[in-house]
């Protein structure tokens, strides 16, 4: 008598690195996985669903550069960066030469950088991001020299400090001091350029053009550099989301505090915690072809990665 064997029934989630009939397959479940998944929804519960169809809205445009915090959502368009409003039309702020912007939420504030152009937007109005030692330093006596913020490509706050990557340099401003830069001691310098930085609740993610590190500590003179990656960040796909968002265990040492980061790399796809404990997720699992960079989102409780050959 033939054997009874359940047809598909549960989805255990796409492998697409081993050959179809290589995939795992439960025929007393029905529970297996897919070497393709096209324009689907894997749920939790294994449930496949076809994705929502697409509507455009009354306002279409090539947008570029699109980040939301706490002071609203920013998108670059026409060669400025804009504000986007409820309607999906947008307020145009200030015009820039380079298209890929870096954004940090400091309170009713919002910075920006492209590595050309660098600046502060409250509003719709866009100030100077300069510093004037004899106008803006009320400190103690001091033998330092500080200097106006250099033009960063990416930047990031931490911990009072602003954390602005310029190549393979990380500039730290002073404490609270986000203007102040001590060009002659206050950077970290990295073998090859910064390609991203994180912040995290105990230390900072650090993307290099051929690692991964962690800046373990409170501040920069506590600060110990950890290797955590040999695989880079593919640039566009790092995002930081709330821990509570997140249903995964990253190591049996590590839990997670308040922000967890999430990134892809030409082996597949990270999730990083406190103490620099990162997850290849897809680890075995996810085959990815030749890419060099994309755009990354965290949307609903999932990350939606989009690549570029």
């Amino acid at each position: 008598m033939a054997k009874y064997i359940r047809l598909f029934q549960d989805c255990l989630g796409l492998n697409n690195a081993v050959s179809p009939t290589k995939g795992k397959f439960n025929t007393d479940t029905g529970a297996g996985e897919l070497s393709v998944a096209v324009n689907v929804n894997i749920l939790d519960d294994g449930t496949v669903e076809r994705r929502n169809g697409i509507t455009a809205t009354a306002e279409t445009d090539n947008v570029e550069s699109i980040w939301t915090g706490s002071n609203g959502t920013f998108i670059v368009k026409n060669n400025c960066i804009c504000k986007l409003n409820n309607d999906f039309t947008s307020t145009p702020i200030v015009a820039v030469t380079s298209h890929e912007v870096s954004y940090c939420d400091v309170q009713d504030a919002t910075y920006f950088c492209n590595g050309t152009e660098q600046g502060i937007i409250k509003g719709t109005t866009v100030i100077p991001w300069t510093f004037d030692m004899a106008t803006q330093y009320a400190g103690p006596s001091t033998v330092k020299t500080f200097s106006s913020p250099p033009v960063a490509k990416h930047i990031d706050l931490y911990n009072g400090r602003m954390y602005l990557a310029v190549d393979s340099l990380l500039f730290f401003s002073e404490p609270f001091g986000y203007s102040m830069y001590d060009y002659a001691r206050g950077y970290f310098w990295f073998e090859n350029t910064i390609t991203g930085v994180k912040s995290i609740t105990d230390g900072i993610y650090v993307y290099t053009t051929n690692a991964v590190y962690f800046l373990n500590g409170a501040n920069p003179e506590e600060m110990q550099l950890i290797k955590v990656s040999d695989y880079p960040l593919l640039p566009g796909t790092l995002v930081r989301v709330t821990s509570d968002e997140i249903n995964v265990q990253i190591s049996t040492y590590s839990e997670l505090h308040n922000n967890v980061v999430i990134w892809t790399a030409q082996n597949g796809i990270y999730i990083a915690s406190n103490n620099g404990y990162i997850k290849n997720i897809t680890a075995g699992r996810l085959w990815l072809p030749p890419v060099t960079s994309g755009c990354a989102v965290y949307y609903n409780r999932r990350y939606i990665v989009f690549l570029n050959k």
